[in-house]
């Protein structure tokens, strides 16, 4: 959809009636580049947005997790749109000139039209409808002096419009739901965990926030079964605690991702590393098992990581 931001109101006199068909035609094409990224069959591998687009479906596929795919969709979208633009139009048509992103220092928009004076008649930004009105948030000024601005709208992303390809990216929709509904799964258990763990370390200390941070660091070790290596403390730790028990104290629903984030800044600084463990708690030793179980239980074939 062609949405005004600028001009809208002398778009349709006579004389801007050529620019008005140019644009209302870059808009078809933006539209038939959004229903086209759905398709994975008819993307052009050779270019590299279009190719990233396949390969986060691809991925998505393997997890279940979805919530990257918006963006990886409008690059997709923007690269279809202007492959389309440089083949069929050459960078002009009806007396303008047409360039695609270009560099204004502070903003780079999407499509520049230019009459033949070389002077900016028209600037226009290929987005979702689910970000309309976005280009005033962008730092450039000429978004509101240009003489004609306009965002060309597609449909917000819908993962359900994904077409099943030759290449075998996309799995029949029950599948994708099943992915779905297991990584759900996956993350209310990682948050049950998480929150056990945080819990009892801070239930070892009179006060949530002892001044060691070595003091929390040793807890960390013991309730989880791993340790920092040669002595080395995450300085991070007591911030986060702090920020877990103030979300929790307020009943805000951030806190069981702040636990989660918690434990991954702990395990990926150091406490993945037990090649010099001590002796650590039966507990701590069975919670790093659990653990390393739910991550287990959701990982594909293909996934070499360890969680811990």
């Amino acid at each position: 959809m062609l949405k005004f931001h600028n001009g809208g109101d002398r778009i349709e006199n006579e004389e801007f009636q050529s620019l008005h068909k140019l644009m209302l035609e870059m808009d078809g094409i933006v539209q038939h580049s959004a229903n086209k990224a759905y398709n994975l069959s008819s993307l052009d591998m050779g270019r590299n947005r279009q190719k990233q687009w396949s390969e986060a479906v691809r991925i998505s596929r393997k997890s279940g997790n979805t919530g990257f795919l918006r963006a990886a969709y409008g690059y997709a979208v923007e690269d279809i749109a202007n492959s389309i633009i440089l083949r069929d139009y050459q960078g002009s048509a009806y007396g303008y000139t047409i360039e695609l992103q270009v560099n204004y220092g502070s903003t780079i928009p999407d499509i520049v039209i230019r009459d033949g004076s070389r002077q900016d008649v028209a600037w226009l930004d290929i987005t979702s409808a689910g970000s309309e009105g976005h280009i005033f948030n962008k730092q450039s000024g000429r978004w509101s002096t240009t003489p004609f601005v306009a965002e060309l709208l597609y449909p917000t992303f819908n993962y359900t419009n994904l077409r099943v390809s030759d290449t075998g990216y996309i799995a029949a929709r029950a599948e994708s739901l099943h992915l779905s509904r297991s990584w759900e799964t996956h993350e209310r258990k990682m948050s049950e965990f998480s929150n056990e763990v945080i819990e009892r370390v801070l239930s070892r200390f009179s006060s949530f926030f002892p001044e060691s941070k070595a003091e929390v660091a040793a807890a960390f070790e013991e309730e989880t079964g791993a340790e920092f290596p040669w002595g080395e403390k995450h300085t991070a730790i007591k911030p986060m605690l702090k920020n877990y028990v103030k979300a929790k104290e307020n009943a805000q629903n951030e806190y069981p991702s702040i636990a989660k984030g918690i434990l991954h800044a702990f395990y990926r600084n150091g406490g993945e590393n037990i090649s010099h463990a001590r002796a650590f708690t039966a507990a701590g030793l069975r919670r790093r098992q659990e653990r390393n179980q739910i991550y287990a239980s959701f990982s594909n074939e293909d996934s070499n990581d360890d969680f811990l």
